[in-house]
């Protein structure tokens, strides 16, 4: 956690470091104002000055939740942890999406041919994901489990596996959003038991797009072996973050450029210009199988 006259961190290059010492230092600045409308809700005893101070509370929060979405930011104290005693969503608590940018996919085929996910044709995609035999038919398992699952729904299912056993470590079967997987206990727990480079993540795409920023940023945040995206239209897709690092809303960004007057492409295809792009930039891994 960086703190104001704390010296830049000298891993990143300088423009990047700048550039995310800032929104740190924007969403302190937030926390501090959430911290404030609180004060201000208790200190307040008549009715009237009470629901004016709690409105304020209400957008100061929204602020912060919208600051925090659009940048992929961590929230580092717990200002947003609870209100009235209800707890409130943590900013990675929706981890891999599959949508990207300002404009979804919302005229994606979500259903599934059940008959070729079964058949020998998409088992074989799993074959070269990795060099272990065990860990592949683990992901092509799961493959069929969530695609069968969420067939004809937009809601995702992720699942946790073994990078060298194969075997299931954490799971999210039953995710709330549309489009994205919500990170429950069991996948929290896993992330804990387990050290860098020894968890695959694996979860499905009803918007049949390729990984997305959203699936980059997690896998580099989470320190994941590799991530595998399958599509309900039955492609395979492998991710692995680089070196140097982005947030998720950069990504979001050059894909909304390509959705653009300028270029007008599609959002798979903006999201495969995007994919291509930071390969070359930020030295990310990713191919279809």
């Amino acid at each position: 956690m960086w703190r104001d006259g704390d010296p830049l961190p000298k891993t990143l290059d300088n423009s990047e470091t700048e550039r995310r010492y800032k929104l740190e230092q924007q969403q302190r600045v937030l926390e501090r104002e959430i911290r404030k409308a609180k004060r201000k809700v208790e200190g307040f005893t008549d009715p009237e000055n009470v629901a004016m101070a709690k409105a304020q509370l209400k957008d100061k929060q929204k602020q912060l939740r919208e600051f925090i979405e659009q940048t992929n930011a961590e929230e580092g104290t717990e200002v947003l942890r609870r209100d009235s005693g209800r707890e409130k969503v943590y900013s990675d608590t929706v981890g891999e999406k599959g949508i990207s940018g300002k404009h979804t996919n919302t005229t994606s085929e979500n259903t599934v041919d059940l008959d070729y996910i079964n058949s020998e044709d998409y088992k074989s995609k799993f074959k070269t994901i990795t060099d272990n035999k065990k860990v592949n038919e683990a992901l092509y398992k799961q493959a069929k489990a969530a695609l069968t699952h969420r067939n004809g729904t937009d809601k995702e299912d992720m699942w946790l596996i073994n990078s060298k056993t194969g075997r299931i470590e954490g799971k999210q079967t039953n995710s709330k959003s549309d489009y994205g997987v919500e990170y429950n206990n069991s996948m929290k727990n896993a992330i804990k038991r387990n050290g860098p480079d020894s968890l695959i993540s694996l979860h499905n795409h009803s918007t049949n797009n390729p990984p997305t920023g959203s699936d980059l940023y997690s896998n580099a945040k989470k320190k994941y072996a590799l991530g595998v995206v399958v599509t309900h239209n039955g492609r395979v897709y492998s991710y692995k973050a680089g070196e140097k690092p982005f947030f998720a809303s950069s990504f979001d960004k050059r894909v909304d450029k390509y959705r653009g007057i300028e270029y007008n492409m599609s959002e798979e295809d903006a999201i495969t210009q995007s994919l291509k792009d930071f390969a070359k930039e930020y030295g990310i891994e990713w191919r279809e199988h």
